[in-house]
C-alpha cells in the first residue's frame, strides 16, 4: 500500500516484553514500540469490524503519517487503526 513506509518488521521478546521494531523505508530510521503500551491486535480487529470489515485476512504493525498503526486487511479493504488511541485513521479499498 502507498502508506506503508516500512521495510522491516520484527516482534522481539526481550525480558518478557513484546516489541515491534520498524525501519523507515527512505531514512532507515529505527522505531521501537512496546506492544503493551498501545491497543492490541484484537482491539484493532474489533474497531475494523465496527467500521464494516468482514473476515480479517491479516493484521500487521506499521507506520502511517509518522504514527504507529495496525493495518487490518479485510478482503480488498485496508483499515488503519491508531496504535496509541484505537481510533480508525483511514480506510482504503483496492
Amino acid at each position: 500500500m502507498a502508506w506503508n513506509l516500512i521495510t522491516a518488521f520484527l516482534v522481539v521478546i526481550k525480558q518478557q516484553e513484546a516489541l515491534a521494531v520498524l525501519m523507515g523505508k527512505d531514512d532507515h530510521k529505527i522505531y521501537v514500540y512496546q506492544l503493551n503500551q498501545g491497543v492490541s491486535q484484537e482491539k484493532a480487529e474489533a474497531v475494523s469490524k465496527e467500521k464494516g470489515a468482514g473476515e480479517i485476512d491479516k493484521i500487521t504493525f506499521g507506520r502511517y503519517q509518522d504514527k504507529p498503526i495496525w493495518e487490518v486487511k479485510s478482503g480488498s479493504d485496508f483499515y488503519l487503526v491508531d496504535f496509541e488511541t484505537g481510533a480508525l485513521v483511514n480506510k482504503e479499498g483496492l
